[in-house]
């Protein structure tokens, strides 16, 4: 008789024990899907890339308006007779670094899963442009 009263104990323990232990399972597979072992979430870590990722750029393309502007300025002191081709020339990069500043901007709408290709997308048209102003009188 004493077998029979042990057994539903028993079972009441092993279905506590399997009830808490699904919950503290399932509690964790959420976790892992919103947090690091850093307590960050994927935004977060996203966001903290783009900050520096626009924090980097920003600070690049500030050189590149900085080399736009001595450009400029070596124009307006040449006394060449092309001139007007040269402004033309400047305003196009001009219109090439803003498109970057744009698409630079964009930073905090990508998505964590296209984010190496964002950043090429960026990298690419940069250098192109900074070659473009560095090679700029060479051209001429």
């Amino acid at each position: 008789m004493r077998h029979v009263k042990i057994i539903p104990s028993v079972l009441f323990i092993l279905l506590s024990f399997l009830m808490v232990s699904a919950k503290c399972s399932h509690h964790e597979s959420e976790n892992s899907d919103t947090t690091n072992m850093y307590g960050e979430s994927p935004g977060d870590t996203l966001n903290k890339k783009v900050a520096a990722f626009k924090k980097e750029w920003n600070k690049k393309l500030d050189k590149l308006d900085k080399q736009i502007s001595k450009d400029k300025k070596k124009i307006q002191e040449s006394a060449g007779t092309n001139k007007e081709k040269l402004n033309e020339e400047i305003d196009k990069l001009e219109q090439e670094r803003d498109a970057l500043r744009d698409k630079i901007n964009e930073a905090g709408s990508q998505a964590q899963d296209n984010w190496d290709e964002f950043k090429q997308g960026v990298s690419d048209p940069y250098d192109t442009i900074s070659g473009k102003v560095r090679d700029f009188f060479k051209q001429q």
